[in-house]
């Protein structure tokens, strides 16, 4: 790492692959301790980024950086555009290492040129722990590794205990973040383009608990065209699936079941893309409006969560009622 001067970074994304994550593996941390951008459900309109008093919904965030240290020592990072570090910067960090399904004990707020490091449990205005220009960094490095590193956190926190609730699953925290995943088609309408066989990928997800008990499960398909994605986005960009259970099953017989309902609206004017690239693309002549309810009943192989998907939709309008059902797997870390 360059330490005469920040290295060039423009947004937020050289900030985290040229500055955070080489400073973590240099802190001595492996892949497997540091979990990114896991997608977490805020129940207090304040925090994350602020979006106004007159949102009535929950909120949600994604902390660009988790780490854990034998699943009690945890820290988060959050990466900002080259620059000064507001205090809105600071509280949205703050609300990541609050978050009930985190609980780190020190967040960070990195913006390339800036290093602030902050105790959780004291609020952002008690000031840093820690904070020093990129130009320091050399000089403030052990320091920080004091704060942070796993040695660091194991000889400064050696009785404290992680309270976030039980396990998603043997073999999981009380989150986890979907790796990769997919879902392949095996029944469509009898209308429309034939899809059976068709694999759509799922990606930018996770499953973290719920305050009111059970589970949420965040997660949005990958189309194979930008126009599909474009679609996508203008209808339904994320599915949160919600279960009652308090565990993902383990047991095939008796699988765990997610599910989603919502109204799907495509206005009149939309672009409705094709699978087939070779199939002329429809505009939708008039709105519509649908109910659609999707759920995905399934069970956890190691770390695979695997099932059936179906999902239901009926559109008055049209009185077409349509069911479209299909496999998927889910990896979990």
């Amino acid at each position: 790492m360059n330490n005469k001067q920040p290295l060039a970074c423009r947004n937020e994304q050289d900030v985290r692959e040229r500055v955070i994550y080489p400073l973590l593996t240099r802190l001595g941390y492996s892949p497997d301790m540091v979990t990114t951008e896991l997608t977490l459900k805020y129940e207090w309109l304040f925090l994350g980024h602020k979006k106004g008093s007159k949102k009535d919904r929950p909120l949600t965030g994604k902390p660009d950086y988790i780490m854990d240290v034998d699943g009690r020592l945890r820290w988060v990072v959050d990466a900002k555009k080259p620059g000064e570090i507001s205090d809105d910067d600071r509280e949205q960090a703050f609300s990541y290492a609050m978050h009930p399904q985190v609980r780190a004990i020190v967040f960070a707020v990195i913006s390339g040129t800036h290093f602030e490091v902050y105790h959780t449990f004291e609020k952002p205005e008690a000031g840093p722990l820690i904070s020093f220009m990129f130009e320091e960094l050399e000089t403030n490095f052990q320091k920080l590794a004091n704060l942070v590193s796993p040695s660091g956190l194991r000889l400064s926190h050696p009785g404290f205990e992680l309270d976030a609730g039980m396990p998603l699953a043997p073999g999981l925290r009380s989150f986890a973040k979907i790796e990769t995943g997919k879902m392949t088609y095996t029944e469509c309408p009898p209308f429309g383009e034939n899809v059976v066989g068709l694999s759509v990928h799922l990606t930018d997800g996770s499953l973290v608990r719920r305050q009111e008990g059970g589970i949420s499960m965040f997660v949005t398909p990958s189309w194979h065209h930008q126009k599909m994605t474009d679609f996508q986005n203008a209808i339904a960009p994320k599915l949160e699936l919600e279960c009652e259970a308090d565990a993902i099953s383990t047991d095939s017989l008796h699988p765990t079941v997610f599910k989603h309902r919502r109204e799907i609206v495509v206005a009149q004017g939309t672009l409705i893309p094709s699978f087939n690239s070779l199939t002329v693309n429809q505009v939708a002549p008039a709105t519509v409006r649908s109910e659609v309810e999707v759920v995905l009943c399934g069970h956890l192989e190691g770390k695979i969560f695997r099932g059936k998907l179906e999902a239901h939709s009926f559109a008055p309008a049209i009185q077409t009622p349509f069911r479209i059902c299909a496999d998927f797997e889910l990896r979990l870390s």
